[in-house]
């Protein structure tokens, strides 16, 4: 990238690309909310902003329309605001899901909507062709180009001409129709050859959702594609599938040192605006100083900032039992711990002191619900956005603590309700814990 934000060094091993893209499907948000995020990730030596939703139609199903005239003064106030914090503004168009590769009228309407953005003070586009059929669909596609590869790449490096000439320091990243895996499948090597040396390519790792990536994966993604991968990482996005999930665990599994074989980081959010700062303070840690991150300190300083320092204790609590992400493999670490405790002493017949302390555990939880869902808190849009989550936390504590005090039978959970304790095999363990011997139940 070009700008003075994006080149600046002021930390060693830092990643040069440090950011957020709006990719999500689902309800777009507004302008104030974005423009918040903005300074918020500005604030977290984030230097990148990208704009894509997937649900508004004049990124994706719209395409060639051109901007109306308040859209356009929208994207630009925007880019203005961006660029006064240190941000680059990056717009997305996705004109793979109807364009004609071949269709020199397809190409004119493509570039005059570039050229809109360009005149609107943008120096920063992505081509997005993520999320759609894997072979050429237009007949006339089918007789010009030998692969669906082919016609994209010819396409990106027609539209990297066109911008570099009305705007030589121009910046183009694209996202591929395959972008997951390990960088040798033949559609990425083939683009990788194809594509002009500047534009920069979006990868999200081995999979579409990563646990983990690693510097050696990106060295072997630089080996075989020809330049270093960009990431876009689908932590903390909360999308689709998942909109049970609330992903405001911490960033982990990235490798210290991937700074020094990345271009970068853009991490995709959730829908819920407010919850995913708690995320994005901690990735804007990692990604400023990744040789000396730590992951639950930085958690910690995260939740006192986005939750209020007063409040930060029920945060701490309500959170550690909400972590399922592609990042956990384990939940609710205090809680699982403090359960198989009880568990293994009930074998010996000594787990009356044990099922107490879990009690005491479990009614901090309850006074933590009752915190975050009373009225005197810092952050009341974030108890309401997260208040789902939280009614769950309080009805669940509130089931633990009926079984382990042997005064009813678990109902078990609601099908599609918010995740919270939901990987808790509590039928493992908590049976022997519980006076009058092992009952049958779900797993909470």
């Amino acid at each position: 990238m070009t700008d003075a934000a994006t080149t600046a060094v002021p930390r060693p091993g830092q990643f040069a690309i440090r950011g957020v893209i709006e990719g999500f499907y689902g309800p777009i948000w507004s302008m104030q909310d974005r423009l918040e995020l903005i300074r918020f990730i500005a604030r977290h030596h984030m230097n990148f902003y990208g704009y894509a939703p997937k649900a508004d139609p004049l990124c994706r199903i719209n395409w060639d329309t051109p901007f109306p005239p308040d859209d356009l003064a929208g994207v630009a106030e925007l880019s203005r605001a961006a660029s006064a914090l240190g941000i680059s503004l990056a717009y997305g168009l996705s004109p793979g899901i109807s364009i004609c590769y071949s269709n020199p009228d397809d190409r004119v309407r493509l570039l005059a909507k570039l050229d809109q953005l360009v005149g609107a003070g943008l120096r920063h586009f992505m081509l997005l062709f993520d999320d759609l059929p894997p072979d050429l669909q237009h007949p006339a596609d089918l007789r010009a180009y030998g692969s669906l590869v082919e016609a994209q790449a010819d396409l990106i490096n027609f539209v990297h001409t066109h911008l570099r000439k009305a705007l030589p320091q121009s910046w183009l990243a694209v996202c591929p129709t395959l972008y997951c895996g390990r960088g040798d499948e033949p559609y990425i090597r083939q683009l990788g050859a194809q594509l002009d040396r500047d534009v920069e390519i979006f990868w999200t790792g081995r999979t579409v959702w990563a646990n983990e990536i690693d510097s050696r994966d990106a060295r072997y993604f630089r080996q075989q594609v020809g330049r270093s991968p960009l990431y876009w990482d689908n932590y903390p996005a909360n999308d689709l599938f998942m909109s049970n999930e609330a992903h405001i665990g911490p960033y982990r599994g990235r490798d210290p040192d991937l700074s020094q074989v990345a271009r970068g980081i853009v991490v995709n959010p959730m829908t819920l605006l407010e919850a995913s700062k708690i995320p994005l303070a901690t990735i804007g840690d990692y990604l400023f100083a990744p040789g000396c991150y730590d992951a639950e300190v930085s958690w910690d300083q995260a939740l006192a900032e986005v939750g209020g320092p007063g409040d930060s204790w029920a945060w701490r609590l309500f959170a550690d039992n909400v972590r399922t992400s592609c990042l956990e493999v384990g939940e609710s670490p205090l809680l699982t711990a403090t359960l198989e405790r009880v568990r293994f002493a009930a074998r010996f017949g000594t787990a009356d002191a044990e099922r107490a302390v879990a009690l005491a555990l479990l009614g901090k939880f309850t006074q933590a619900a009752e915190h975050l869902l009373g009225q005197e808190i810092a952050n009341p849009a974030l108890a309401r956005e997260l208040r789902p989550w939280l009614e769950a936390f309080a009805a669940q504590t509130w089931r633990l603590q009926t079984l382990l005090s042997g005064h009813g039978a678990d109902p078990g959970p609601q099908s599609g309700a918010p995740r919270v304790f939901s990987s808790l095999a509590l039928a493992d363990l908590l049976p022997e814990a519980i006076p009058g011997g092992a009952m049958s139940r779900a797993p909470i």
